[in-house]
């Protein structure tokens, strides 16, 4: 037998005596592990973290449907003072604030009706 012969049977030795300890230490995790727990487990993540992107989604829009409303809001005030302006209605007085007020009452109930 020759020193290479004899160094790649010691090192398949240490190999199948590895592997019998791998092989040793995955059973006992196998025994330790409750299989059935870990599948609910894993299951109620899921939904949870579906039920979480779900909320996000919808918070998501409400922020911007919520953006969306303000640039509207100024849109419908400066139409509002424009119109107030041709009309010779002066920008100060209440009753401007009473149309504009309304304006914006209308624009949401149009709003809440789409």
């Amino acid at each position: 037998m020759t020193a290479t012969n004899f160094q790649t049977l010691k090192s398949t030795q240490a190999m199948g005596e590895a592997m019998k300890g791998v092989t040793k230490a995955m059973g006992q995790m196998n025994k330790q592990m409750n299989l059935p727990a870990l599948q609910k487990i894993m299951r109620e993540f899921e939904m949870q973290n579906e039920k979480m992107e779900m909320v996000s989604e919808v918070m998501n829009d409400a922020i911007d449907d919520a953006l969306e409303g303000d640039e509207e809001e100024e849109e419908t005030e400066e139409l509002v003072n424009q119109v107030l302006d041709e009309i010779g209605i002066d920008v100060n007085s209440e009753v401007k604030w009473v149309c504009v007020l309304l304006l914006i009452l209308i624009h949401r109930l149009l709003w809440l009706v789409d």
